[in-house]
């Protein structure tokens, strides 16, 4: 072990310049490995092999110009797209239908004049699963319409009633039939 700052100073030299003799080393064989991979060969040709570019060639005349091709008619019947399945497709006919009417919780405009019924407004249609039995339900809003406010500023002042929120939006799906579903196939280990 050294113990002098110069020899210190001698050793760390020395490990410097094999260093440095190592770094020359492996540039000259990255040199050489790339010459080898990338570098430019010279490749032997039989002059007896025939060209096929040539003036006589197959290859270079064209089997058919763009005046002989096939004119695509319309008097063809194409594949007829099958259309997308409607909610409608999707559901049984034969399931019970229920139809529930959600009215305002509060008959009065936000002036307090009586609202007067004007029809219904439909929101969704969603699947039940209950125990037995699986049936659809419409779901509608009952509509009303102020005459007073109507009268008053000329302008249409309508209300709906507040149906509640589905469990995923734009889909058929209720808690009973998703509670359903995952039971089954968690607990039960029924396939889907």
């Amino acid at each position: 072990m050294a113990t002098t700052t110069e020899d210190l100073l001698k050793q760390a030299l020395e490990q410097n310049a094999q260093l440095i003799q190592q770094v020359q080393q492996l540039t000259e064989q990255v040199a050489y490995l790339t010459r080898q991979r990338y570098g430019s060969r010279s490749e032997r040709i039989d002059p007896n092999q025939t060209s096929l570019l040539g003036d006589d060639s197959v290859f270079t005349n064209p089997e058919q110009t763009g005046q002989q091709s096939e004119e695509v008619t319309d008097d063809e019947p194409l594949m007829p797209r099958k259309p997308k399945a409607t909610r409608r497709q999707l559901l049984a006919k034969n399931l019970p239908v229920r139809t529930t009417i959600v009215p305002k919780t509060d008959e009065h405009c936000d002036q307090g004049h009586d609202l007067r019924t004007m029809g219904t407004h439909f929101v969704r249609e969603v699947v039940h699963r209950i125990p037995g039995r699986l049936f659809v339900e419409k779901i509608y809003e009952q509509t009303y319409k102020c005459m007073t406010c109507e009268l008053e500023d000329e302008g249409s002042h309508v209300y709906h009633g507040a149906a509640p929120k589905a469990l995923i939006a734009h889909s058929i799906a209720t808690p009973s039939l998703v509670a359903s579903i995952l039971h089954q196939k968690y607990i039960l280990g029924t396939p889907l």
